[in-house]
Protein backbone atom coordinates (compact mmCIF):
# COMPACT_ATOMS: atom_id res chain seq x y z
CA UNK A 1 0.00 0.00 0.00
CA UNK A 2 2.66 2.24 0.98
CA UNK A 3 4.17 1.86 -2.58
CA UNK A 4 0.97 2.61 -4.51
CA UNK A 5 0.63 5.66 -2.75
CA UNK A 6 3.88 7.17 -3.87
CA UNK A 7 3.01 5.18 -7.53
CA UNK A 8 -0.36 6.65 -7.96
CA UNK A 9 0.38 10.45 -8.20
CA UNK A 10 3.17 9.59 -10.56
CA UNK A 11 0.60 7.91 -13.14
CA UNK A 12 -2.23 10.42 -13.00
CA UNK A 13 0.07 12.91 -14.12
CA UNK A 14 2.14 11.12 -16.44
CA UNK A 15 -0.34 12.11 -19.34
CA UNK A 16 0.34 15.96 -18.71
CA UNK A 17 4.20 15.63 -19.78
CA UNK A 18 6.92 18.05 -21.10
CA UNK A 19 6.29 21.69 -21.87
CA UNK A 20 10.14 21.86 -22.28
CA UNK A 21 9.61 20.73 -26.00
CA UNK A 22 7.79 23.73 -27.48
CA UNK A 23 9.39 26.88 -27.52
CA UNK A 24 8.70 29.95 -24.98
CA UNK A 25 6.35 31.41 -28.02
CA UNK A 26 4.14 28.69 -28.36
CA UNK A 27 3.02 28.52 -24.46
CA UNK A 28 0.55 30.88 -24.51
CA UNK A 29 -1.12 30.29 -27.73
CA UNK A 30 -1.51 26.63 -27.96
CA UNK A 31 -4.44 24.97 -26.54
CA UNK A 32 -3.94 22.37 -23.04
CA UNK A 33 -3.85 19.47 -25.88
CA UNK A 34 -0.88 20.91 -27.31
CA UNK A 35 1.28 21.62 -23.87
CA UNK A 36 2.31 17.53 -22.87
CA UNK A 37 4.58 15.05 -23.68
CA UNK A 38 5.91 12.17 -22.33
CA UNK A 39 9.56 10.30 -22.77
CA UNK A 40 10.37 6.98 -21.62
CA UNK A 41 13.98 5.30 -21.92
CA UNK A 42 16.53 3.51 -19.85
CA UNK A 43 19.00 5.28 -17.34
CA UNK A 44 22.00 2.80 -17.26
CA UNK A 45 23.30 3.41 -13.82
CA UNK A 46 25.80 2.01 -11.63
CA UNK A 47 25.88 3.06 -7.31
CA UNK A 48 27.69 2.58 -4.52
CA UNK A 49 26.96 3.02 -1.00
CA UNK A 50 28.37 2.68 2.49
CA UNK A 51 27.12 2.95 6.07
CA UNK A 52 29.80 3.98 8.99
CA UNK A 53 28.69 2.83 12.68
CA UNK A 54 30.89 4.19 15.55
CA UNK A 55 29.78 3.37 19.14
CA UNK A 56 31.15 2.20 22.99
CA UNK A 57 31.34 -1.04 23.67
CA UNK A 58 30.13 -1.58 26.68
CA UNK A 59 33.05 -3.26 28.38
CA UNK A 60 35.65 -0.78 29.05
CA UNK A 61 38.20 -3.63 30.40
CA UNK A 62 39.24 -4.63 27.21
CA UNK A 63 37.42 -2.36 24.24
CA UNK A 64 37.00 1.10 24.58
CA UNK A 65 34.87 1.77 20.76
CA UNK A 66 34.43 0.17 18.05
CA UNK A 67 33.50 0.79 14.02
CA UNK A 68 31.61 -0.78 11.58
CA UNK A 69 32.02 -0.12 7.73
CA UNK A 70 29.67 -1.90 5.36
CA UNK A 71 30.62 -1.21 1.72
CA UNK A 72 27.76 -2.07 -1.11
CA UNK A 73 29.60 -2.01 -4.62
CA UNK A 74 28.98 -2.53 -8.39
CA UNK A 75 25.34 -1.93 -8.01
CA UNK A 76 24.85 -1.70 -11.91
CA UNK A 77 21.17 -1.30 -12.91
CA UNK A 78 19.81 -0.59 -16.36
CA UNK A 79 16.56 1.16 -14.70
CA UNK A 80 13.35 1.59 -17.17
CA UNK A 81 13.20 5.06 -17.19
CA UNK A 82 9.35 7.73 -17.73
CA UNK A 83 9.31 11.01 -17.57
CA UNK A 84 6.18 13.67 -18.11
CA UNK A 85 5.53 17.45 -17.82
CA UNK A 86 2.68 19.41 -17.56
CA UNK A 87 2.02 23.32 -18.59
CA UNK A 88 -0.49 24.24 -16.30
CA UNK A 89 -0.29 28.24 -16.83
CA UNK A 90 2.55 30.05 -19.30
CA UNK A 91 4.93 29.93 -16.44
CA UNK A 92 4.19 27.18 -14.01
CA UNK A 93 4.39 23.74 -15.02
CA UNK A 94 4.21 20.29 -13.10
CA UNK A 95 6.08 17.41 -13.84
CA UNK A 96 6.46 13.68 -12.77
CA UNK A 97 9.41 10.66 -12.74
CA UNK A 98 10.08 7.09 -12.49
CA UNK A 99 12.60 4.87 -12.46
CA UNK A 100 13.11 1.11 -11.45
CA UNK A 101 15.45 -1.84 -12.36
CA UNK A 102 17.45 -4.59 -10.61
CA UNK A 103 20.79 -5.40 -9.88
CA UNK A 104 22.74 -8.27 -10.13
CA UNK A 105 26.65 -9.61 -9.14
CA UNK A 106 26.86 -6.52 -7.27
CA UNK A 107 29.02 -6.68 -3.87
CA UNK A 108 28.91 -6.14 -0.60
CA UNK A 109 31.60 -6.25 2.66
CA UNK A 110 31.25 -5.52 6.47
CA UNK A 111 34.45 -4.06 8.02
CA UNK A 112 34.87 -4.46 11.95
CA UNK A 113 37.64 -2.12 13.84
CA UNK A 114 38.08 -1.95 17.71
CA UNK A 115 40.06 0.31 19.81
CA UNK A 116 40.93 -0.77 23.57
CA UNK A 117 43.85 -1.03 26.37
CA UNK A 118 46.12 -3.35 24.58
CA UNK A 119 44.98 -2.96 20.87
CA UNK A 120 46.60 -0.62 17.96
CA UNK A 121 44.44 1.82 17.47
CA UNK A 122 41.74 0.39 15.32
CA UNK A 123 42.52 -3.31 15.26
CA UNK A 124 41.12 -5.06 12.28
CA UNK A 125 39.06 -7.45 13.88
CA UNK A 126 36.96 -8.97 10.50
CA UNK A 127 36.13 -8.62 7.40
CA UNK A 128 33.73 -10.71 5.15
CA UNK A 129 32.28 -10.46 1.75
CA UNK A 130 29.26 -11.42 -0.03
CA UNK A 131 27.21 -11.21 -3.08
CA UNK A 132 24.35 -9.11 -3.90
CA UNK A 133 21.18 -8.73 -5.89
CA UNK A 134 18.12 -6.62 -5.62
CA UNK A 135 15.60 -3.94 -7.16
CA UNK A 136 16.14 -0.18 -6.96
CA UNK A 137 13.62 2.52 -7.83
CA UNK A 138 13.24 6.06 -7.93
CA UNK A 139 9.67 8.22 -7.39
CA UNK A 140 9.64 12.39 -7.75
CA UNK A 141 7.05 14.69 -8.27
CA UNK A 142 8.37 18.34 -9.89
CA UNK A 143 6.77 22.12 -9.28
CA UNK A 144 8.45 23.95 -11.74
CA UNK A 145 8.85 28.08 -12.85
CA UNK A 146 9.44 29.38 -15.76
CA UNK A 147 12.08 32.40 -15.37
CA UNK A 148 10.51 35.38 -18.12
CA UNK A 149 13.78 36.68 -18.98
CA UNK A 150 14.95 33.61 -20.29
CA UNK A 151 12.42 33.58 -22.84
CA UNK A 152 13.94 34.73 -25.83
CA UNK A 153 16.77 33.48 -28.76
CA UNK A 154 15.49 29.51 -28.28
CA UNK A 155 17.00 29.51 -24.33
CA UNK A 156 14.83 28.98 -21.42
CA UNK A 157 15.67 28.60 -17.62
CA UNK A 158 13.20 26.83 -15.06
CA UNK A 159 13.26 27.40 -10.92
CA UNK A 160 12.20 23.84 -9.86
CA UNK A 161 11.40 22.13 -6.39
CA UNK A 162 11.61 18.31 -6.18
CA UNK A 163 9.71 16.01 -3.55
CA UNK A 164 11.22 11.98 -4.36
CA UNK A 165 11.70 9.11 -2.79
CA UNK A 166 14.74 6.54 -4.10
CA UNK A 167 15.06 3.10 -2.52
CA UNK A 168 17.00 -0.03 -2.63
CA UNK A 169 16.12 -3.56 -1.63
CA UNK A 170 19.09 -6.14 -1.38
CA UNK A 171 19.40 -9.88 -0.40
CA UNK A 172 22.91 -11.20 0.56
CA UNK A 173 24.29 -14.70 -0.47
CA UNK A 174 27.69 -16.94 -0.84
CA UNK A 175 29.03 -15.22 1.97
CA UNK A 176 32.95 -15.21 2.80
CA UNK A 177 35.06 -14.81 5.35
CA UNK A 178 38.35 -13.05 4.24
CA UNK A 179 40.00 -11.47 7.26
CA UNK A 180 40.18 -12.12 11.39
CA UNK A 181 42.25 -10.33 13.71
CA UNK A 182 43.98 -8.46 11.26
CA UNK A 183 45.19 -11.95 9.19
CA UNK A 184 44.03 -13.02 5.59
CA UNK A 185 41.79 -15.92 5.04
CA UNK A 186 39.66 -17.15 2.81
CA UNK A 187 36.41 -19.38 4.46
CA UNK A 188 33.10 -19.38 3.19
CA UNK A 189 30.35 -20.16 4.88
CA UNK A 190 26.63 -21.06 4.53
CA UNK A 191 23.30 -20.17 4.53
CA UNK A 192 23.82 -16.51 3.71
CA UNK A 193 20.36 -14.59 2.81
CA UNK A 194 20.37 -11.44 4.79
CA UNK A 195 18.45 -8.81 3.77
CA UNK A 196 18.36 -4.77 3.66
CA UNK A 197 15.77 -2.35 2.46
CA UNK A 198 16.42 1.26 2.72
CA UNK A 199 14.68 4.83 1.80
CA UNK A 200 16.09 8.17 1.21
CA UNK A 201 13.40 10.91 1.25
CA UNK A 202 14.66 14.00 -0.64
CA UNK A 203 13.70 17.75 -1.27
CA UNK A 204 15.72 19.16 -4.02
CA UNK A 205 15.59 22.68 -5.36
CA UNK A 206 18.01 23.48 -8.34
CA UNK A 207 17.71 25.29 -12.06
CA UNK A 208 16.63 23.50 -15.36
CA UNK A 209 18.31 24.84 -18.25
CA UNK A 210 17.32 24.38 -22.21
CA UNK A 211 18.70 25.50 -25.35
CA UNK A 212 16.63 24.74 -28.50
CA UNK A 213 18.63 25.44 -32.06
CA UNK A 214 16.64 28.53 -34.03
CA UNK A 215 17.73 26.32 -37.34
CA UNK A 216 16.96 22.66 -36.41
CA UNK A 217 15.57 19.98 -34.37
CA UNK A 218 18.57 20.26 -31.71
CA UNK A 219 18.42 20.78 -28.33
CA UNK A 220 20.85 20.86 -25.22
CA UNK A 221 19.45 20.58 -21.61
CA UNK A 222 21.09 21.13 -18.57
CA UNK A 223 19.79 20.64 -14.41
CA UNK A 224 21.44 21.28 -11.59
CA UNK A 225 19.81 20.99 -8.22
CA UNK A 226 21.26 20.59 -4.08
CA UNK A 227 19.14 18.63 -1.93
CA UNK A 228 18.89 20.71 1.51
CA UNK A 229 17.04 18.51 3.26
CA UNK A 230 17.13 14.52 2.41
CA UNK A 231 15.95 11.91 5.11
CA UNK A 232 17.16 7.92 5.45
CA UNK A 233 15.88 4.79 6.67
CA UNK A 234 16.44 1.32 6.54
CA UNK A 235 15.81 -1.67 8.20
CA UNK A 236 17.97 -5.35 7.81
CA UNK A 237 17.80 -8.87 8.64
CA UNK A 238 20.90 -10.40 9.44
CA UNK A 239 20.43 -14.22 9.22
CA UNK A 240 23.39 -15.35 10.79
CA UNK A 241 23.46 -13.59 13.41
CA UNK A 242 22.71 -15.62 16.49
CA UNK A 243 22.87 -13.02 18.29
CA UNK A 244 20.47 -10.64 17.25
CA UNK A 245 16.82 -11.43 17.04
CA UNK A 246 15.32 -14.01 15.05
CA UNK A 247 12.72 -12.66 13.81
CA UNK A 248 13.30 -8.99 10.95
CA UNK A 249 14.51 -7.00 11.46
CA UNK A 250 16.95 -7.20 13.93
CA UNK A 251 18.55 -3.52 13.43
CA UNK A 252 17.14 -0.62 11.73
CA UNK A 253 18.89 3.16 10.70
CA UNK A 254 17.18 6.46 10.82
CA UNK A 255 18.91 9.85 10.45
CA UNK A 256 17.59 13.26 8.65
CA UNK A 257 19.02 16.45 7.98
CA UNK A 258 21.36 15.11 5.38
CA UNK A 259 22.71 16.79 1.98
CA UNK A 260 22.18 16.09 -1.30
CA UNK A 261 23.34 16.81 -5.13
CA UNK A 262 22.31 16.11 -8.55
CA UNK A 263 23.43 17.20 -11.62
CA UNK A 264 22.03 16.05 -15.65
CA UNK A 265 23.09 17.22 -18.94
CA UNK A 266 21.36 16.07 -22.72
CA UNK A 267 21.11 16.38 -26.00
CA UNK A 268 17.98 16.00 -28.21
CA UNK A 269 16.23 16.23 -31.11
CA UNK A 270 12.68 17.08 -32.47
CA UNK A 271 11.57 16.35 -35.47
CA UNK A 272 7.11 16.69 -35.61
CA UNK A 273 5.64 15.76 -32.41
CA UNK A 274 8.48 13.12 -31.61
CA UNK A 275 11.82 13.75 -29.71
CA UNK A 276 14.91 11.53 -28.85
CA UNK A 277 17.23 12.27 -25.91
CA UNK A 278 21.00 10.99 -24.77
CA UNK A 279 22.93 12.35 -21.31
CA UNK A 280 24.29 11.31 -17.94
CA UNK A 281 22.89 12.17 -14.57
CA UNK A 282 24.31 11.80 -11.28
CA UNK A 283 22.81 12.08 -8.19
CA UNK A 284 24.49 11.46 -4.34
CA UNK A 285 22.92 11.69 -1.27
CA UNK A 286 24.63 11.97 2.42
CA UNK A 287 23.40 12.04 5.91
CA UNK A 288 25.34 11.45 8.86
CA UNK A 289 24.63 12.08 13.19
CA UNK A 290 21.52 9.69 12.71
CA UNK A 291 21.13 6.46 14.70
CA UNK A 292 21.45 2.56 14.54
CA UNK A 293 19.44 0.61 16.95
CA UNK A 294 20.76 -3.10 17.15
CA UNK A 295 18.06 -5.85 18.68
CA UNK A 296 19.30 -8.73 20.64
CA UNK A 297 18.14 -12.55 20.88
CA UNK A 298 17.51 -11.34 25.29
CA UNK A 299 15.15 -8.71 24.15
CA UNK A 300 17.61 -5.58 25.01
CA UNK A 301 18.67 -3.41 22.14
CA UNK A 302 21.98 -1.52 21.28
CA UNK A 303 22.92 2.09 20.17
CA UNK A 304 25.38 3.20 17.96
CA UNK A 305 25.72 6.64 15.62
CA UNK A 306 25.08 5.96 11.81
CA UNK A 307 26.86 8.14 8.71
CA UNK A 308 25.17 6.64 5.21
CA UNK A 309 26.54 7.43 1.44
CA UNK A 310 24.43 6.56 -1.14
CA UNK A 311 25.59 7.82 -5.23
CA UNK A 312 23.89 6.20 -8.54
CA UNK A 313 24.57 7.86 -11.65
CA UNK A 314 24.85 6.56 -15.39
CA UNK A 315 23.75 7.25 -19.33
CA UNK A 316 20.60 7.89 -19.92
CA UNK A 317 18.32 7.70 -23.26
CA UNK A 318 14.75 8.46 -23.89
CA UNK A 319 12.39 9.20 -26.87
CA UNK A 320 9.40 10.79 -26.49
CA UNK A 321 5.63 12.32 -28.12
CA UNK A 322 4.17 15.75 -27.96
CA UNK A 323 0.20 15.81 -27.77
Amino acid sequence: MKHLLYILPCLLLLPFANAQTFSPGQVGGTSLAERFSIDAGLWYTTGEAEWTETGGSGDGAFIDSYRSLLEYNKLDAPMFLVEGEAAITERIRVGARYATGSMDDAEGADNDWLDGPGLSREFYISRSENDLDGDTQLIELELLYRLPQQQKEGMTLDVFGTIGRYTDEFTSSNGRQTLVDETPVNETFAGLGSTYDFEWTTLTIGLKGDWQSPTSGWNVEGRLGVMPWVDYEGEAFWNLRTDFKRTPPNFTHEADGGFGFEGRVGVGYDWDRFNGKIGYWYRSLDVDGGVSETFFVDGSSGFANLEAKSVRHGIYGTVGFEF
